[in-house]
């Protein structure tokens, strides 16, 4: 009976609890259980166009990280025609390592954004791809042999966390012009021309010629180096538990959480004390000082409880004793002459004090004293901790703004009136009485950019229009799409969710599309684009273009189509002053003109700017948008809309900005005037 008791136990946990190895397939897309909290996606060969990797699945009940982009995940095959099925993928950051292959021959993905999680990217990650645009992050580790082989990328900037590099790993990537490289940052380098101690060794860019721009330095020769290794054990995998107990990595997102709640204004501290409080000079003190005590806390955490250590031969010319201390460099214990007997037999009874530090980014023994009863003998060497100007260099430059709720500074710099907004838009929302269940909203607002300048109010704007089209337009929550701060990955991901919601209903909906957030122009071309906020713009293949834009939207077939853009495309940005990436004077940009039942709403024309309403605590366009939905209820045509919004927007402006600022609307040339009699709800 016991035994029969223990068999029922076994047997009913292997059935309820999921164990390393357990599968499960969620939208197409195959997971695999690695650990008792992890998970992988080892299969995403059915997908087609643009997917969005979770950062966490069920399985059997169980919520799992995804952590891992598996090997050859979504290759489909050399001989296959549906290699070109995938073309964008947004991934989140939870993953740490993009497997080997896992987009080896994606034809048709152009561009990737690797979120600031990922430690390694492997073997043939990205090899023989149409991959043109990437952006690799400071938590980046390892990068395999032939990881990029064959790309289209015309520039890589390759961060200073990047320990090793693989043979390879951008060879035959006959477009890139421009590598930039860090100077001292690579330690390994494997399997490397033994003839050439440089970087740029033909075994890491093979037929790669057309480099003609090479930011940065030649490394010394590598402390390792692995020749031949088999495929079958991946390099990284053996390494990926010393990356994740390194310095670097424990005191990266540390070091930014404690500097920026450091350069945070305090509660009781004025705005003159808070500017002279925060330097770049006061900065830099303060940053090594939290470098310092977070030293102490990684040492505390991972320095051992006790060390054991082996005693080699004495040497007489240079009265020392080797120590190899066990997981640690040999140390020289300095022992004279005549101690050395009695130091040796007693050996057992010796009592090793460390003083751990920093060296090569792992827990290391800088000096060791060696205590013998009442006798303390030195080791002949001490290491020095290694050097932090890296992890100073790597944080974001200081950057303070005054924000609109806090105090206004008078001409001689001492706090004046306390500025708070009329909030009475957010607050006094219309409810309807009608629901509009087939009308659906996707709604974005960018204002964290991560490169250039943040867009005032752009998440407000956002939020609250998508609460106005909830409770005034009578939108069911269900069927709106509210996205913040989205990349360009989830910027295309929403795009295609709506596709798939015109498609399963025929095109029988309504749609309404709002943009808050930083515009931009191609100067080349004066054509405009919505920048994602992990991209400056210089790279205009990983914006938005409001072209392709229209006509994604335009292929939905949809009833109507209402696109509203709290942007301007001049290349200024929400304000004053202009884009990083953008000329110092503003374009005049062309006019992208919709195609069928699409009706565009824009903030600004030409060459001028959308302005912040700094007392409403919105975007000026996004203001006047509420505010005539609040005083209607959501009754208006669009006519009535254009001409509220254009004659308040166009007024205020002149009486606050002393510039102008022309709201604009475009509609297709087939919709004539039909659209001014066209509803909301």
């Amino acid at each position: 009976m016991k035994k029969k008791s223990i068999l029922f136990i076994v047997v009913f946990l292997a059935t309820v609890l999921p164990s390393v190895g357990q599968t499960a397939k969620i939208d197409g897309l195959k997971y695999r259980v690695l650990s008792g909290s992890t998970a992988e996606l080892y299969d995403g060969k059915s997908i087609k166009g643009y997917v969005t990797i979770p950062s966490s699945v069920q399985i059997k009940g169980k919520n799992y990280k995804v952590v891992r982009i598996g090997t050859y995940c979504f290759y489909q095959g050399y001989e296959s025609k549906k290699r070109n099925y995938l073309r964008g993928v947004s991934i989140p950051e939870t993953i740490e390592t993009i497997g080997a292959g896992a987009f080896h021959e994606c034809l048709s993905l152009e561009s990737v954004q690797i979120p600031n999680s990922v430690i390694a990217i492997e073997e043939f990650a990205f090899s023989h791809g149409a991959l043109n645009t990437i952006s690799l992050p400071n938590t980046l580790r390892f990068i395999g042999a032939a990881a990029f082989y064959g790309c289209k990328l015309k520039e890589i900037v390759i961060p200073n966390s990047v320990t090793a590099i693989g043979t390879n790993a951008f060879g035959y990537c006959h477009n890139l012009m421009k590598i930039v490289v860090p100077d001292h940052s690579v330690k390994s380098i494997y399997p490397m021309d033994s003839g050439n101690r440089k970087w740029f060794s033909g075994s890491i860019f093979e037929s790669s010629r057309s480099i003609n721009d090479v930011c940065g330095h030649t490394i010394p020769y590598p402390e390792y180096i692995y020749n031949e290794l088999p495929y079958d054990c991946p390099f990284v995998e053996k390494r990926l538990p010393i990356i994740k107990k390194s310095f670097s990595y424990y005191v990266y997102d540390k070091l930014i959480n404690r500097v920026n709640e450091w350069q945070r204004k305090k509660e009781y501290e004025t705005t003159t004390q808070w500017k002279e409080r925060v330097t770049e000079e006061t900065r830099r003190k303060k940053v090594t000082e939290m470098i310092e005590q977070i030293r102490a806390e990684y040492i505390a955490e991972y320095a051992p409880q006790s060390i054991e250590g082996e005693l080699g031969g004495f040497d007489a010319d240079y009265s020392a004793y080797p120590v190899l201390i066990h997981g640690f460099n040999t140390f020289y214990a300095q022992i004279p002459l005549d101690d050395a007997p009695i130091f040796k037999e007693k050996w057992a009874q010796v009592i090793m004090q460390p003083q751990y530090g920093i060296v090569n980014d792992q827990l290391g023994i800088l000096s060791c004293t060696f205590k013998l009863e009442d006798k303390t003998y030195r080791s002949t060497k001490s290491y020095p901790n290694d050097n932090s100007a890296d992890l100073v260099l790597n944080l974001p430059p200081l950057e303070i703004k005054l924000g609109e709720s806090l105090e206004q500074i008078s001409n001689n710099g001492t706090p004046s009136v306390r500025f708070v907004a009329d909030n009475s838009v957010d607050r006094n929302i219309p409810k309807a009485t009608v629901i509009n269940s087939k009308t659906f909203a996707v709604i974005i607002g960018n204002e964290n950019y991560q490169r250039v300048s943040k867009v005032s109010y752009a998440l407000n704007d956002a939020k609250i229009f998508a609460n106005y089209c909830q409770k005034t337009l009578g939108i069911p929550a269900n069927n709106i799409r509210y996205y913040n701060d989205a990349t360009y990955g989830i910027m295309l991901s929403a795009l295609k969710d709506i596709k798939s919601i015109a498609d399963s209903y025929s095109g029988n909906i309504n749609v309404i599309f709002y943009y808050a957030g930083h515009g931009l122009p191609n100067e080349t071309g004066r054509s405009t684009y919505l920048l994602p906020i992990d991209t400056d713009g210089s790279q205009t293949e990983v914006c938005l273009a409001t072209n392709r834009l229209y006509q994604i939207l335009n292929d939905l077939h949809a009833r109507s189509v209402i696109i509203f853009m709290d942007a301007c495309f001049s290349g200024s940005q929400r304000g004053d002053g202009m884009l990083a990436s953008a000329r110092g004077v503003a374009l005049k940009v062309k006019t992208d003109v919709p195609q069928g039942n699409v009706v565009v709403f824009s903030a600004a024309s030409g060459d001028e700017t959308a302005f912040p309403y700094k007392e409403k605590g919105h975007g000026m366009f996004t203001y006047f948008l509420l505010k005539k939905l609040q005083e209607t209820k959501g009754q208006v045509t669009l006519g009535e809309l254009e001409d509220y919004i254009a004659t308040n927007v166009g007024q205020q402006s002149v009486v606050i900005n002393r510039k102008k600022q022309t709201p604009t609307v475009i509609s297709s040339t087939s919709m004539g005037e039909s659209w001014k009699t066209m509803m909301l709800k």
